[in-house]
């Protein structure tokens, strides 16, 4: 009677643990399906190889004054002198308008105290950035640019700023509505080092490019576990390396990434063959060496660069 009544007791303990085991993993699945956006738009081949101003152009000289930075003047050089597409910055003002402007403090560029996040788009509009060319420049709507970029016939590289969930999902709302009216879908990729950002444009939008950024720490970790080596043939690798790869490609579809964007400090063969291999196109940033620029637009790789008149091919 004692060794039924164990069995039971122990059977009984069995299937609850069973069930709370299936309802843990149907709760997990459930978030899943509730937070899922799907794969990639599939338009990554499409910003490949191009050379692309780097907020338009940075510290580029003219006459005694220096072009400011993500301004219709600085995209107005790119295009003049040999870009094939053009990287700006964006985030929201107070009034939750989509401004470009790369810091999120005004005094910097503009010389003033404040936050883009503190004033209306009309307020940081009226501030002119100073000392250029006796002419009055302001910080541009994206709509401006895009509009721009359009008769340009440029691609556009549009990083939103906004790394929390909150503010993020708006903007990426908002900054696809403006690429959908404007009919720039196939014209546009979005980049973003805040992963928000990318999720939440793929959510409003499954057929625009995404790119995610980062910065050399997060693939020189990957180093550290030789990780990006030829081959992956390391002691132990075989058997991390697949689980990786897996987790990489599972990202992409959860969050929907076409490309990655890193630093050129970490781009060489091995780099271009490990995010290759798992279907990444690239795009790097900062590249300032014409030769360095010429030898990635020749394997395929979009290169972001300061100055496109010393590099234009």
């Amino acid at each position: 009677m004692v060794v039924l009544w164990s069995f039971f007791v122990g059977a009984a303990k069995a299937i609850l643990g069973l069930l709370s085991v299936s309802a843990v993993l149907l709760a997990v699945y459930g978030f899943y399906l509730s937070v899922k956006i799907g794969g990639k738009s599939g338009k990554g081949k499409r910003f490949s190889g191009l050379l692309v101003g780097h907020r338009g152009c940075m510290h580029i000289p003219e006459g005694d004054e220096v072009i400011p930075e993500n301004t219709m003047p600085s995209f107005t050089f790119a295009a003049d002198h040999g870009a094939q597409g053009i990287e700006l910055d964006c985030m929201l003002t107070k009034d939750e308008e989509i401004i470009v402007f790369h810091d999120f403090k005004l005094n910097r560029l503009l010389n003033v105290d404040g936050q883009v996040a503190d004033l209306t788009l009309k307020e940081i509009q009226s501030i002119p950035f100073p000392n250029f060319r006796n002419e009055t420049v302001f910080a541009p709507r994206l709509e401006d640019v895009l509009i721009f970029a359009k008769e340009r016939k440029l691609a556009v590289f549009v990083e939103t700023k906004e790394i929390f969930p909150k503010k993020a999902c708006i903007l990426a709302k908002k900054v696809v509505q403006l690429i959908e009216k404007h009919d720039m879908v196939n014209d546009v990729v979005v980049i973003s080092f805040g992963v928000p950002g990318v999720y939440f444009l793929r959510k409003f939008s499954p057929t625009i490019a995404t790119c995610l950024l980062f910065f050399p720490k997060v693939h020189k970790e990957l180093r550290k576990l030789k990780l990006v080596e030829e081959g992956w043939k390391m002691w132990g690798i075989f058997l991390i390396a697949p689980i990786v790869s897996l987790l990489i490609k599972f990202s992409s579809f959860f969050i929907g990434v076409d490309m990655v964007g890193p630093n050129v400090k970490v781009v060489d063969n091995n780099f271009i063959k490990f995010w290759r291999g798992l279907g990444f196109n690239i795009y790097t940033w900062t590249v300032n060496d014409p030769d360095a620029v010429a030898n990635l637009m020749k394997v395929g790789i979009s290169c972001g660069t300061n100055d496109v008149s010393l590099q234009a091919v």
